[in-house]
């Protein structure tokens, strides 16, 4: 049996199930979108993982899933041993309750409808989150997360069960504002001076094409508001009126 065969006999967090309709009552995507505060204000651009982000796991297989603006950028990782391996799914959208949404409707196509959100230490992974353990046991094998406008999916598919919850926070990290550590590490970001007025739609990047590094990905960070991405423009959008300060990390990228 394949890595990819197999994740379908792990934990289904997305398949075949009840309909739709049957499923409405269980989640709730405008208490997501309420809770949603940081995610609203960054926004990464052409994010990848190179086979380098995870410590302990070999990146074996990268494919790419469908066609159009929401391709599924499917990664399968094995640990230190074979049997030991996990599905990173990552999907990146124009906006962040566009990200929301492919979570919803993918939780509502779900075998399973009362998946959990993740609590203690794990409820800090992504926007919102949600997780599945393996049966009769409290090992999270199988996380699903937004952050920003990124839809993420990690599962363990191999035969051994194992806790995925490393990986998830690894790849949130990555999507979420960078850290005070991670930037001293950074290239020094690019910082743009707007006058916004409230509610009003600016341009903060255009052709942000680009605007990538060779081999890296970009994020934009606002200070408040939000951001998301009309072809091939960032666009931000604040509550406020005012002079405000955007940052484009080109991330990948070291050195000052």
């Amino acid at each position: 049996m394949g890595a990819v065969d197999a994740y379908r006999n792990r934990v289904p967090l997305v398949n075949e199930g009840p309909s739709l309709s049957a499923m409405l009552h269980n989640y709730d995507p405008e208490a997501w979108a309420a809770a949603t505060t940081r995610g609203r204000r960054i926004f990464n651009y052409n994010y990848h993982l190179s086979g380098r982000e995870l410590e302990g796991w070999t990146l074996v297989k990268r494919v790419a899933v469908g066609k159009g603006e929401a391709v599924e950028q499917v990664y399968l990782w094995r640990g230190q041993t074979k049997d030991r391996e996990a599905r990173v799914s990552v999907v990146e959208l124009r906006h962040w309750r566009e990200a929301q949404r492919r979570l919803y409707e993918d939780l509502t196509n779900s075998m399973r409808p009362d998946i959990p959100t993740g609590t203690g230490k794990l409820s800090a992974i992504g926007d919102v989150n949600f997780l599945g353990n393996e049966p009769n046991t409290n090992v999270p094998a199988a996380i699903v997360f937004t952050r920003a406008n990124v839809y993420v999916a990690v599962r363990s598919i191999g035969a051994q069960s194992v806790d995925v919850s490393g990986l998830a926070f690894s790849v949130d990290n990555a999507l979420d504002e960078p850290s005070a550590a991670v930037k001293r590490k950074l290239a020094r970001p690019r910082s743009s001076n707007v006058n916004v007025e409230a509610s009003q739609a600016h341009a903060v990047v255009d052709q942000i094409q680009k605007e990538l590094p060779p081999e890296g990905w970009l994020k934009i960070v606002a200070p408040d508001g939000e951001l998301s991405r009309r072809d091939g423009t960032i666009v931000y959008t604040s509550p406020k009126p005012g002079k405000k300060v955007i940052f484009l990390y080109r991330m990948g990228v070291s050195g000052r």
